[in-house]
């Protein structure tokens, strides 16, 4: 099945609704990374639900090469039949190609199979089914194999034109279009994805997903986290953690099926981007921690100099730690910082099991959020703390902190401040005596607080003993530095 001509090509991406967004781009970042080369991309309409919603689509496949649905276990749960219906009926009438991908186990049952009769059978579509003990390592490599075989006519190698854009700077069915007034219309959003190496700026050169041009020295971090689905009592696991480019995605999804060959499909991943650049040469501190579990080594320091480095952690369920209790899905993190700055954190959660349990692979969820704007709450009289932020704030070329930096520079405390905070997506607080008897770090924590942000406020310190938080932090989880 090959893609009707036109190039680059534009995949309408759709996922059923018990999977998150990430698997469709899951599948999309496969197909950019596989072809190292611009991509469109419009996403699932929103309110698919709506009686137009057939129009709506005969709208979309006009700028449309090829439908991507991939599809989770428990799909026909939500009442997404008529939603899959619609999607493949209008595009298989239109004789677009289309790839269901089947994830973790997912099929259709009788009852939907008898609805979907005919429209499966259909020779310009094809169903790949991705079985559940590939796991969640191998599912990135894969899901592009799978849809770059069905939907992707690979040109000629050596042939420039073909990694390039077009002199409008879109591809072909999107021309002459301007994507955020097309997007308004569609109802849903149309873009234009380059690899990000090959991104460009308006002016050529080269910029980050924030839109900010790198500085030079400057790489895209990603991270990616790969724990145990369910840990029995009193027994080291591997704890695997990576700091790469974009483009060592799938080296380094090679690299952690390789350590974890023993039981690949027992372990969940987590992934994300950064949103800035970080110098290559920086050194990024990593700090695991769940309630319930030791870690060996407590932290570690990578200093990002290859295309990925790898980190590697054991984990215990330990009886003796604080919140351990067999029959529980833990949750915890993993914490990268550059400097006292976190730069994103790794949500993971793991089942105790009982000690002599047998992992069964079960299913445990891992995101990756990342802080592209961190504020950092201290004491001017925490003079060392200050002078690492700085440090910081060179290494990461994060404006949002030479904002907050310029706007404390002053002699007086400036409620400009407050509204930093609001456009922060994370608080952290370096508490000490300092700290807590400075009536401005108080202003700035009451503000934080008052938001009503779960997770938001992220209270470090390193003073022995730690001084007394108050009673309005005191349900807080302080954190060592």
């Amino acid at each position: 099945m090959k893609m009707p001509a036109g190039n680059p090509r534009v995949l309408y991406m759709a996922h059923s609704p018990d999977l998150p967004e990430r698997a469709a781009d899951w599948v999309f970042d496969g197909l950019l990374e596989r072809l190292d080369r611009p991509l469109g991309r419009i996403d699932m309409l929103r309110d698919a639900g709506r009686p137009d919603v057939r129009q709506r689509l005969e709208n979309v496949f006009d700028f449309t090469n090829a439908l991507v649905l991939v599809i989770g276990p428990d799909w026909h749960k939500g009442g997404w039949t008529g939603a899959l219906i619609n999607h493949l009926d209008v595009a298989l009438r239109r004789n677009l190609p289309v790839a269901l991908v089947l994830v973790d186990g997912a099929e259709f049952l009788p009852e939907a199979s008898r609805s979907l009769k005919g429209l499966l059978d259909r020779p310009n579509l094809t169903v790949f089914r991705l079985p559940s003990e590939l796991g969640h390592v191998d599912i990135l490599l894969n899901v592009a194999e799978a849809i770059d075989k069905a939907v992707v006519e690979i040109p000629a190698v050596g042939e420039e034109s073909e990694l390039e854009l077009n002199s409008s700077g879109l591809p072909g069915l999107l021309a002459g279009q301007n994507l955020n007034e097309l997007s308004r219309r569609l109802d849903t959003r149309v873009q234009i994805v380059a690899p990000r190496h090959k991104t460009r700026a308006a002016n050529g050169g080269e910029k980050d997903e924030s839109g900010a041009e790198p500085e030079a020295g400057e790489d895209l971090a990603q991270f990616s986290a790969f724990h145990p689905r369910e840990a029995p009592a009193k027994k080291w696991l591997k704890l695997l953690v990576y700091v790469h480019a974009d483009a060592a995605k799938f080296k380094v999804a090679e690299d952690a099926a390789e350590e974890l060959a023993d039981a690949p499909e027992k372990y969940a991943l987590g992934e994300g981007v950064a949103q800035h650049g970080i110098k290559k040469g920086t050194a990024i501190r990593i700090v695991p921690q769940m309630r319930g579990f030791r870690f060996d080594p407590l932290e570690t320091t990578v200093k990002w100099e290859d295309d990925y480095n790898r980190a590697a952690f054991r984990m215990m369920a330990d009886p003796k730690a604080p919140g351990f209790k067999v029959g529980v899905a833990v949750n915890g993190r993993v914490t990268f910082m550059v400097g006292p700055v976190i730069v994103g954190e790794a949500e993971i959660s793991t089942e105790i099991l009982a000690e002599g349990a047998a992992a069964s692979g079960g299913q445990a969820h891992a995101s990756l959020p990342m802080y592209p704007k961190v504020f950092v709450s201290y004491s001017h009289k925490d003079k060392a703390i200050v002078e690492q932020v700085e440090r910081a704030t060179g290494l990461l070329g994060v404006q949002y902190l030479r904002d907050v930096n310029f706007l404390r520079s002053g002699e007086k405390w400036n409620p400009a401040i407050l509204a930093k905070i609001d456009e922060a997506n994370l608080f952290q607080l370096f508490w000490s005596a300092n700290a807590k008897a400075s009536r401005y770090v108080e202003q700035e924590w009451r503000h934080a607080l008052a938001k009503g942000r779960p997770n938001f406020i992220r209270p470090t310190y390193w003073e022995q003993p730690m001084p007394q938080p108050p009673p309005e932090l005191a349900d807080l989880e302080f954190t060592p530095y």
